[in-house]
């Protein structure tokens, strides 16, 4: 093993298993340090916001302000098929929307809640922060623009009215 066995994780698994087996993997690092969003996500904060407003639950949020990257679903599938393309084998590719979609968790709430004509003032319930809560995901993507072509076009705040409509007529997701 090339680390110590407390510091071996999942890509050096893959790692480890690429070299002696001669198979061809290509690592999209990205779905653990920025935040996708897209139609079919049940559990992210998107559509759990969505839900509490139509149900009247208030939509808890960490008192600490903290920014994130919204990475559309649809960017995402495109970078991991170019990284399966294109990619060097053993390669790293990190896979972050462009700067303009990072977005600060109660600017996005806010956004929802105009979409939907309600006051954030009254839908938002403020939260103890979590142990070990981290404030900001950064993740550059310029190896994977210039190494796979990859250009990620949607922006979050384009997206959101249609994304909104979405939840809101397919009621089995609530």
């Amino acid at each position: 093993m090339r680390k110590n066995q407390i510091e071996y994780d999942e890509n050096d698994l893959v790692y480890d298993f690429e070299i002696p087996m001669n198979h061809n993997f290509v690592l999209a690092n990205g779905a653990i340090v920025h935040n996708s969003y897209g139609e079919r996500q049940q559990e992210k904060i998107i559509p759990k916001a969505i839900e509490c407003i139509i149900k009247n639950r208030p939509i808890p949020l960490f008192r600490t302000p903290a920014r994130r990257l919204w990475l559309s679903v649809l960017d995402h599938s495109e970078a991991i098929i170019l990284a399966m393309e294109k990619g060097k084998i053993g390669e790293r590719y990190c896979l972050a929307p462009s700067e303009e979609n990072e977005l600060y968790t109660h600017d996005l709430l806010k956004m929802i809640c105009d979409i939907m004509g309600e006051d954030y003032n009254d839908v938002v319930k403020l939260v103890d922060d979590r142990p070990n809560y981290d404030l900001r995901y950064w993740m550059k993507n310029d190896k994977a623009i210039q190494e796979l072509g990859w250009n990620p076009t949607k922006n979050i705040q384009e997206e959101l009215p249609k994304l909104v409509e979405w939840y809101k007529s397919v009621k089995c997701y609530f």
